[in-house]
């Protein structure tokens, strides 16, 4: 049988623009064998990317989550309790990136070829 974890939906706090705080808020709920299957899957699917489409995963990320978006997330979530905490998680998400692309960069990987 078949296991489902929802893991951001509409009905979810952190839903929309804030969607990757809402997964990373859902996995830390799960039970660690359910965790840590869906983080070797996830690990196992972005290994078998070739490191084009790897960067390319990134890059969007990063366009998408850019100093202004970062900017909007957060004045959502302004006066709230719950704003420093997405505002690290995004710092520390939009860091992640910048290191994955720092390292494909630097095995020669890029996207002017």
């Amino acid at each position: 049988m078949q296991k489902v974890a929802i893991l951001c939906n509409n009905t979810m706090p952190y839903a929309d623009l804030s969607k990757y705080c809402q997964v990373f808020e859902s996995m830390q709920t799960l039970d660690d064998s359910i965790r840590n299957e869906i983080a070797k899957e996830a690990n196992t699917k972005f290994e078998a990317m070739n490191n084009v489409d790897k960067l390319k995963k990134v890059m969007t990320l990063l366009n998408n989550y850019n100093p202004q978006m970062l900017s909007l997330i957060s004045e959502n979530y302004t006066g709230r309790i719950e704003q420093n905490q997405i505002d690290a998680f995004y710092l520390s998400f939009v860091q992640y990136l910048n290191r994955l692309r720092i390292q494909l960069n630097m095995a020669g990987v890029n996207l002017d070829n």
